[in-house]
């Protein structure tokens, strides 16, 4: 069974600007945000999160593009 991902007209204001935002920097909504918008304060949580690791500059972003790859293929994802 899956989760039926929520619709920007379905989901409330906080969780539209981030659809919003996402939409503007990868060209469209990522499923899995679309499953996490039944709990908006979820949603803005990781996304606050996810976007400090981001920006971090501890890690070099090479380094933590290889860190992502090695982790989809030991979870079996198609990355």
């Amino acid at each position: 069974m899956r989760i039926q991902g929520l619709s920007i007209e379905a989901t409330p204001e906080k969780v539209a600007r981030i659809y919003n935002k996402a939409s503007g920097r990868v060209g469209r909504v990522p499923t899995p945000l679309t499953a996490l918008a039944y709990c908006p304060d979820l949603i803005e949580t990781l996304t606050t999160l996810s976007g400090a690791l981001t920006s971090s500059h501890v890690v070099e972003s090479r380094l933590k593009t290889l860190a992502c790859l090695r982790a989809a293929q030991i979870a079996g994802c198609p990355f």
